[in-house]
């Protein structure tokens, strides 16, 4: 027999009230994100406000338990229901229907939570073996980077995200637990790293309500700087073309130091720099509107005055293994 939109909605209200509690209680993914999935998917426009209270007080009741053994119940009852929507979700990808972004990072949280490193369709399996992981460690050879460690045991987090608009591709993200991360763009055929991180330099810092301790640590990091201007710009620009860029695509390259900020305008510099070049099509005027399409059309490339690394390196909206 069918089920009723009443009966479909009072069922989702119990699933929700259940995995709500489970998860709060055993630390899993946390309160705050659930409360903001169920006031996301609750349940569609058309759920009533009653429907609502009887999750809430659903909730409060199976709270309210407070034995070991409800606790365990709930638990077991949150992971089968987050199965469940797990399931459903990977159902409608398959049936080409199209995700809200919401549905899809509930998705991806929940697979991550209840089945760590596990991939939810072949292609996901296939792009991230054969394209994502072999680009990375390319990318941190190139650049020279330190040695890092790809094994799943140093995988913290990844997303892949196919495109449902008709295009052929996908974005990605990669994070190891040593710190780098990593944004790759495919257009179904090619891939590349769009954008890394170290993930541990910070290149800015404001120090108004710092200790002293910390002030002091971060005003002595210059210190210990071994570059000057035209030094980093260099530095900058070995990387630029290591990363297949061409000079003549672009304005001369805008060089910035970093610094710090603390109380009554007090500011000095960090051993950090900024370079950015913008498309030579990226006018003055186009810079000026504050258009972040046109702003987007640049590389920026950040290195250390300290060990002369690749701290970080953006693309923007350029295209894929080329400028224009």
């Amino acid at each position: 027999m069918t089920p009723t939109k009443k009966q479909r909605l009072l069922a989702l209200s119990v699933f929700f009230a259940g995995l709500l509690a489970g998860l709060l209680i055993s630390g899993g993914i946390g309160g705050y994100f659930i409360w903001r999935i169920v006031n996301v998917l609750h349940l569609q426009q058309d759920l009533s406000a009653a429907s609502e209270a009887q999750t809430v007080l659903l909730y409060m009741k199976r709270v309210d338990w407070g034995t070991t053994n409800a606790i365990a119940k709930l638990q077991d009852d949150s992971r089968e229901r987050l199965s469940e929507y797990i399931h459903d979700v990977e159902q409608s990808k398959k049936e080409g229907r199209k995700l809200d972004e919401m549905t899809l990072e509930t998705y991806q949280a929940a697979r991550a939570y209840l089945f760590p490193f596990t991939f939810g369709e072949k292609r996901e399996e296939d792009f991230f073996w054969k394209k994502m992981l072999p680009s990375a460690q390319e990318f941190v050879e190139r650049n020279k980077l330190p040695a890092a460690d790809f094994g799943t045991n140093n995988i913290g987090k990844y997303r892949i995200e196919f495109f449902q608009d008709g295009r052929a591709g996908c974005t990605a993200n990669l994070k190891l637990k040593s710190g780098l991360i990593f944004t790759f763009l495919s257009d179904g055929t090619n891939v590349e790293v769009s954008a890394f991180s170290d993930g541990r330099t910070k290149t800015y810092y404001e120090l108004d309500s710092a200790p002293k301790e910390e002030m002091d640590a971060v005003k002595a990091l210059n210190l210990r700087n071994k570059l000057n201007d035209a030094i980093a710009l260099e530095l900058a620009k070995s990387f630029f073309v290591l990363l297949g860029h061409k000079e003549e695509n672009f304005h001369p390259a805008e060089l910035h130091q970093s610094y710090w900020v603390g109380q009554n305008d007090v500011w000095g510099n960090l051993p950090y720099y900024e370079v950015t070049w913008y498309r030579t099509d990226v006018t003055k005027e186009k810079r000026e509107s504050g258009d972040s399409k046109e702003l987007l059309k640049s590389v920026t490339i950040e290195v250390s005055g300290i060990d002369s690394h690749l701290i970080s390196y953006s693309k923007g909206l350029l295209p894929i293994g080329s400028d224009f």
